[in-house]
This record gives C-alpha cells, sequence and structure tokens, in this order.
C-alpha cells in the first residue's frame, strides 16, 4: 500500500473523467509517481473504487455512495456502540435495528443512513432494496474543553467530545 499513491489517485478520480487503470496508471506516471498497472489495480480495489456510468453514457471510476455527519455532540465511543450494529446488514434490517435501539446516537445514525441511500438513488440510480452498508465508521471531531469548579480554589477540565460518523453503502 502505497499511501502517497493512492493520495494521488483520490485527487486524480476528483479532478478528471478517468475510466481505466490504464489510463490512471498513464495520469500517475506523468505526475512524476511511480506506478505499474498491478500496484495501481490494487490500490483502486482497497480504495473501494467502482465505475459508474455518467448521464453522457461514458464510464468512470468513482466513490461509492456515502453520507457524512460532521461535529455530532455524542462522543465516539458511544457512537461506535450503536454503528457496530448496522455494519454489513442490509437497509432495511439496519433501519429497523436503529429504529429500536434506545441510544441517543440512533436518530443521527438514522439520518446519516437515509441519507447515503438517496445519494445511492439519485446519483447512482440503485435500488434501495438491494442496497447493504458497506463500511460505517465514526471518527474523532474537536473536542469541546471545558471547566467546572472543584474543591479549594481548583478546576477540573471535562472534554465534551464530537463524532464524526460515515455510512458507505453499494449493492449486494
Amino acid at each position: 500500500m502505497n499511501v502517497v499513491r493512492q493520495r494521488k489517485i483520490k485527487k486524480l478520480i476528483k479532478e478528471h473523467d478517468i475510466a481505466s487503470v490504464a489510463e490512471l496508471t498513464e495520469r500517475l506516471q506523468d505526475a512524476g509517481i511511480k506506478a505499474t498497472e498491478e500496484a495501481v489495480a490494487k490500490d483502486v480495489a482497497e480504495l473501494g473504487l467502482i465505475i459508474a456510468s455518467t448521464k453522457g453514457g461514458t464510464t468512470k471510476f468513482v466513490f461509492p455512495p456515502f453520507a457524512v455527519a460532521k461535529n455530532i455532540r455524542i462522543a465516539p465511543r458511544k457512537v461506535r456502540l450503536v454503528i457496530d450494529l448496522i455494519r454489513g446488514k442490509s437497509i432495511d434490517e439496519a433501519a429497523a435495528i436503529l429504529k429500536f435501539t434506545p441510544r441517543a446516537a440512533s436518530p443521527v445514525i438514522e439520518k446519516v443512513l437515509s441519507s447515503a441511500v438517496a445519494n445511492a438513488e439519485h446519483n447512482f440510480n440503485l435500488n434501495q432494496g438491494n442496497l447493504v452498508v458497506k463500511e460505517a465508521y465514526v471518527d474523532e471531531g474537536p473536542t469541546l474543553k471545558r471547566f467546572i469548579p472543584r474543591a479549594q480554589g481548583r478546576a477540573s477540565r471535562i472534554n465534551k467530545r464530537t463524532s464524526h460518523i460515515t455510512v458507505v453503502v453499494s449493492e449486494k
């Protein structure tokens, strides 16, 4: 895994309509990055890129449909408890699990999931019945630091943690 090459691949995918591994390899070599087609194909698979058709009828590499909620004021540790329940499940099953999970993170994750499904339907013309939660993860956002007065003039810090929630969906 070459992190520099993968970053460059992400940048090229966003900037250009690239439809094949050979074309991607050529553009990487033009940018001065040593790459073989086998290595680039492996990186494309690791990044989870898919080939999708555009409205003009051409095909290109794109990232799978996803949705992100940032700066959610729930600690990542608590959100991970809920997100672990839906990873790998079908969309209908994941929505049912979230609806009946009595955690503060459940409604937020449910919104992110419905947004990812809407992105899949609108941008990729995928059917909701065929979708599964491919990836679901929580990253730590910025921490709000607050202080509470304690005995003898001291103060203790309280960390109010935030979360970035990402849900990626794909076809079965």
